[in-house]
């Protein structure tokens, strides 16, 4: 099976893997499932070590909402992001998240189709946000 690897450090230059092996047992404690497989390297580019995500296919075609990566905000009191109430003005919304590419992340709970996501500039919102309510602004906040 091949299997789309974007190598860190590379991310303009994703690969195509050809998997060898897939271990059974996946580490859910970690989110981790260990592969094995044979990535063309000719120039030596690569190097054992190196961080990669790997892109594996899905057979399920139900419709998902997804938002990109640069939306989401994850703290040390969850995942959320920010939503426009109205023109010029924003909230915090905590969601809940599920399968996650290098571009895009599904969003299980907490957020509605149509509904307008901050998706460039949601950081500096939100450190603007601690500014003026302190460390830990989401707590108290529920899905």
């Amino acid at each position: 099976q091949k299997v789309k690897v974007i190598v860190s450090g590379y991310e303009d230059q994703p690969q195509t893997m050809t998997v060898d092996f897939i271990n059974p047992a996946l580490q859910t404690s970690k989110q981790v499932l260990q592969l094995r497989g044979t990535i063309a390297n000719s120039n030596n580019q690569l190097q054992a070590g190196q961080q990669a995500i790997v892109v594996l296919p899905s057979s399920e075609q139900k419709m998902k909402l997804t938002i990109p990566v640069d939306a989401v905000i994850r703290d040390g009191s969850g995942t959320h992001v920010w939503i426009e109430i109205e023109k010029g003005k924003y909230q915090p919304r905590m969601v809940a998240i599920g399968s996650e590419t290098f571009n895009e992340v599904e969003i299980t709970s907490g957020l509605k189709k149509g509904e307008i996501v901050v998706a460039s500039g949601a950081y500096l919102l939100y450190s603007e946000f601690i500014l003026k309510k302190g460390k830990n602004p989401m707590s108290g906040m529920k899905m």
